[in-house]
């Protein structure tokens, strides 16, 4: 199954969220996490997780969003996901209508 995780800084799935990511790949499934780049990134990336970056605003509204949202979209058809999971509020807003489109 290709799934991918997203959330608004790599911060969030380097304290918390590696485990399930590692555990996912270790059943067999393709991870990819959807996250601003930042210092976590490249741990991240050591442990086999792959990394598409996207800058997702984390201020109320922002034209960050609506970027987002179209990167997000571009990226979820062209890889084909069979599973989008989203993490923090404003990850899962704009994730969830970025796969819904």
């Amino acid at each position: 199954m290709k799934i991918l995780h997203i959330t608004t800084i790599d911060a969030t799935a380097y304290l918390f969220l590696l485990p399930i990511l590692k555990g996912l790949r270790a059943k067999g499934h393709d991870v990819t996490l959807a996250t601003a780049p930042g210092p976590f990134t490249e741990r991240i990336r050591r442990e086999g997780i792959g990394i598409f970056p996207v800058r997702i605003s984390r201020r109320l509204i922002s034209l960050w969003d609506i970027t987002a949202c179209l990167r997000l979209w571009r990226h979820i058809v062209r890889e084909k996901y069979d599973l989008v999971h989203t993490h923090t509020a404003k990850a899962g807003f704009v994730g969830r209508l970025a796969a819904q489109l």
